[in-house]
Formats: C-alpha cells, structure tokens, sequence
C-alpha cells in the first residue's frame, strides 16, 4: 500500500546501461524515443535492472520532450503527455524506449487514475522521469514533431527564452541589425546582418574569388552539356584567360572506404586535405594537358604538350589561377586505391596507338599511323580520350583519360634526395618543394649497378646507390626497376608512404618502380605508348631531375577551391 514511506525511483535497465557505455566508448549518439506506462497490474511495482518490458503497459507514445536538468548535466529529463481522450486506467510504472525498441530505463509513481471524458471528466497528463545517466552527452532526442504534444512548462520556458533581452550566437532574443558598411566591415559585433548585408557581403565574396579564378561562376552551354552528359561527374572549369579546361569531379572520400581492413589506416585521405582543410571534392583533369597560352587546358581529341620539365609544367597549371596546381601524387594515389577498391584497373596505350595484350582496344594516333605500327619516323601518342571508355579510371567516358599508357605524367608533391623520400603531410601543393618534410623511407638498389632491382628500407645505413650523392644527371646512368608489387621492403614502411602509393599495402596494381637513388628526382607516373606492362597505376618513374624533359612526358592539371 502506498503511503508516506513509499520510495519513488527510476534506473537504468541492464540493457540501458550497456548502451551508454557503448555510446561512450564509441562517441555514437544514443536515441531514446518513446516512453511507456503502465498499471503493474494493480502491484506496487520495485524497478528492476534486469527488466526488459513494463509488468502490465497500457500505453506507449513518442516523447514530447527530452531535457538535461540545466541544474544537473548528470539528469536527464524525459517527458510524455496522454491526452485526454486516452485513459481508463491506473498510472503505477514508466518506461523509456530506445530507437530500437529496448527498454533502456524503468520506473516507478504514486498511483495516478487517467480518466477518460467518457467519464465525465478528462484532462492532459503530464507524464516526467528523471533519470540519473554517467553522461548525458551521448543521450539525443528523437520525435515526431507531429505528434506530440507542448506541455504548459516547456511553452513558458520557450516564452522566456525568446524574451530575454539580447540575442547571441547561442541564445535567443531580441536582435539589433547591422548597418551593411559594418558586415563588409566585420564590425558589426553581436549584431545580425540584414539581407542587404548578407548581399553586399556575399557580392564582394564572389567578385574577390571571381578575380583571384574565374573558373568558379562561368556556367555556359558547354559546361552545362558537359555536366548534363555526365550526370554531374564531370564539368568544365576556366583559367584565368577564359579557356575551357574539362575537369573530373572526384568526391571526398576516407582510407577505410579503400581499405577496409584499415591497413591505410582511417579518416580522410591526405589528398582531400590541404594544408590540414578537407575539401569535400576535387577537380581533375579529365585529359593531359595542352599548353595554350602559357595555361595547362585539359580537353579531349587533341596530341598533349609533352618534352616539357616539372617546374614549366607546375607554373603552367598555376598559371591557370588561385587553386589551380599540377596534378599531385597525393591525387594520384587516392585516384589510384579508389579503382582497385571498385575493381577498375584501366589500361591504356601501351603499344603504339593500341593496348598490349587487348590489342583490339585502341586510340586515334596523333600521326595517322595505324595501333600497333612501329614506324621510328613516327610517335605512337594518342589524342586524349580517343580510345575506349576502359582507358578512363572509372570505366566511363565521364572518368580520368589516360592514367595508364599514352604518355608519362609528372606529378607534385613528391622527390628523392639521395634515395630519400620527401613529401608533404598532405595535399599542400602550394608548399615550396624545398620544404617538404624529409621521411624515414629510401630507395635503395640490390647492387650498385645498372638494371639491379629497387628496394625501399627504413634506415640510411642500408641505402645502395647507384650513382654519386647530388649527381642529377638524366642520362647514361645507372638505374633500378622491378613490378611495383614486388618490391622488397626492409622495415615498415610508413603509413603515409602507402597512403601515397609508394610502398605497397595489400593492394597489387600493375606497372614497374624505377628508380636512381642519388641526385634530387622528380616522380612520374602511369606509363607511355611503348612499355607494354611497365605501365600502370602504380608506375612510378624517380629518375630524372626537374629539369629534364622527354617526348613521352607531359602532365595534367588539377582544381581544389
């Protein structure tokens, strides 16, 4: 019987308590939706933690509201009302459900009678558990606003918030506008821009970025039928002078999603960072690049520019405007573990107009000659794009042209001084390469001797050079090559050496390492028309300096905002 001694309390269930370690443990959000009511069948209910259900619900219904007790982080305040067309029945225990149906928290009341009007007399219960969490952090409300109901406290409470006197950034209240000099200003303080404000301010936004890249606002009937056929994966950025460059949208994406077995590690891939900002997507180039009026154009059908150095090939992209870059290893990479995850491996001209072993695949010639001929008069480059969909990193005419075959690609943001690895932590291209962070990775030869094998290990103390220490000789010297994924490794590598597609990680793309360990080199990557299976994502060519330049190298531009 109830009486003054009767002890009125709620706990968490077993069940309860479990999911809040593990929305502790893990930082997930713990969704508690719904509460119950019951009559316990008439009993004096105790709450007990292994219950998993009421003794006798009667009602279950959506919470109308889920609160911290502003005086306690450590309470939290769930919050039901039945309406008065709903009763009939004694009020003896309370229930909270999670978004999965589990009983997570139980309770008991003084006994509440919840008439019907039926009866002659009806009325709004207020139904409130408080309940005492480790932390409240983890706990959200989930509801239907459309279903539940406003209580008298939470109206007055909501009342009293919007009157209070100014407003902030975290509160509610009465707002005092800012005159639009002072939005442009950044003066305004804890003043609200007004719509003319927010205009000015956004119109000298876009004028500022228009003139720093106007590639950002140009929409015209190309660009819109070049996103329209592709369904939005591709669109056509300008340079700086206004001519078109066609450009791969590739979406952010994180190492777990190509690497589920989280040898690449987790978070977001390093080339969708720039210096430390993620950037939800990048441009690439959807084809090598022309040089037309000292700017980097990526566009299909034409011979791409090639006998050209690293740093005239960077300060063409650059050319282009703010955020504009020669294509990046970082960029490479990630372009590179996303295919193999999906299961695209594109092929490519590898042959002279033709791949080696699908020799039906083939491109359009920039010198007429026919796939496949070998005529030492003539080159065997393709025009971009002009061979099969299978040759674009995706499988589809939508995709990245040519990353393996047709012609070498110098990529940023990485060399080798003396056999050791240099690299940005992340996609900074606009880091001066002087600066880029020296890593505990070398190429080292089997033997100091021309066509020995590469190898990559840990420690200065065991790098074979093939050549002199600062020699950057192009020619006539000796170098390593061997299958990327045999490549032997002494030591871990590190994790950022995977991440960038220099030292393998569970992944077995096709194409040869080819490296000098001394002088200072520049990466290329991808392969030309006449390698046949040294071609291939994972072709990495460290032999020649920046200043060297070769009829089968050329380049490709890249966007980040």
């Amino acid at each position: 019987m109830t009486d003054q001694n009767s002890q009125f309390y709620a706990i968490l269930t077993a069940i309860g308590e479990a999911k809040q370690a593990n929305a502790a443990a893990l930082g997930v959000a713990w969704r508690i939706t719904h509460m119950g009511v019951g009559d316990a069948n008439g009993t004096e209910p105790q709450p007990q933690r292994t219950q998993t259900k009421l003794i006798n619900e009667r009602r279950r219904a959506a919470l109308n509201q889920l609160s911290v007790d502003p005086t306690n982080s450590s309470i939290i305040i769930a919050e039901q009302i039945i309406p008065e067309d709903v009763g009939g029945w004694w009020i003896r225990e309370i229930g909270l459900y999670d978004e999965a149906g589990d009983l997570v928290a139980v309770g008991n009341c003084a006994p509440s009678y919840k008439p019907l009007l039926t009866q002659g007399t009806g009325r709004n219960q207020i139904i409130r558990m408080s309940l005492i969490v480790s932390s409240s952090e983890h706990v959200e409300l989930k509801i239907d606003p459309s279903i539940v109901l406003a209580s008298r406290r939470f109206v007055e409470q909501a009342i009293e918030a919007h009157a209070r006197v100014a407003a902030s950034e975290t509160v509610s209240g009465h707002v005092v506008m800012a005159k639009v000099a002072e939005v442009l200003a950044g003066t305004g303080g804890a003043k609200a821009a007004s719509p003319a404000g927010v205009k000015a301010a956004d119109d000298k936004i876009r004028s500022d970025l228009t003139a720093k890249s106007p590639s950002i606002f140009i929409v015209d009937q190309l660009r819109q039928a070049v996103e329209s056929a592709s369904g939005g994966r591709q669109t056509v950025l300008y340079t700086a002078k206004g001519q078109p460059s066609y450009m791969h949208i590739l979406p952010r994406f994180n190492l777990e999603d190509v690497a589920p077995g989280l040898e690449l590690g987790s978070g977001t891939h390093p080339a969708f960072l720039v210096n430390g900002a993620a950037k939800s997507e990048l441009f690439i180039g959807a084809y090598h690049a022309q040089l037309i009026d000292g700017e980097a154009v990526s566009r299909p059908g034409v011979d791409p520019r090639t006998s050209i150095t690293f740093d005239n090939a960077r300060a063409a992209c650059r050319a282009n405007g703010a955020g504009w870059h020669l294509f990046s290893n970082w960029e490479w990479a990630a372009i590179a573990l996303w295919c193999m995850a999906n299961g695209y491996e594109p092929r490519g001209n590898t042959n002279f107009g033709r791949h080696h072993e699908k020799r039906w695949e083939t491109g359009r010639r920039q010198d007429g000659g026919i796939p496949g001929e070998v005529d030492a008069a003539k080159v065997g480059r393709t025009l971009t794009g002009s061979g099969p969909a299978i040759w674009a990193h995706d499988g589809t005419p939508a995709g990245i042209h040519d990353l393996v075959g047709n012609i070498w690609e110098w990529v940023d943001g990485m060399k080798l001084v003396d056999g050791r690895v240099h690299m940005p932590l992340d996609n900074n291209f606009n880091q001066l390469d002087a600066d880029w962070p020296a890593h505990a990775l070398w190429f080292s030869g089997s033997t100091p001797s021309n066509n020995g094998t590469t190898a990559l290990v840990t420690d200065a103390a065991s790098v074979v050079r093939n050549g002199a220490p600062g020699d950057d000789g192009n020619g006539g010297l000796a170098d390593l090559r061997n299958p990327w994924s045999g490549t032997p490794i002494a030591g871990e590598a590190p994790l950022l050496a995977k991440q960038a597609l220099i030292a393998p990680a569970g992944i077995s793309p096709q194409g040869y390492v080819h490296s000098r360990s001394y002088g200072t080199r520049f990466p290329i990557r991808g392969g030309d028309w006449n390698i046949a299976d040294i071609a291939g994502l994972a072709a990495l060519y460290l032999i020649y300096s920046r200043a060297a330049a070769d009829s089968t190298v050329g380049f490709r531009p890249a966007f980040a905002l």
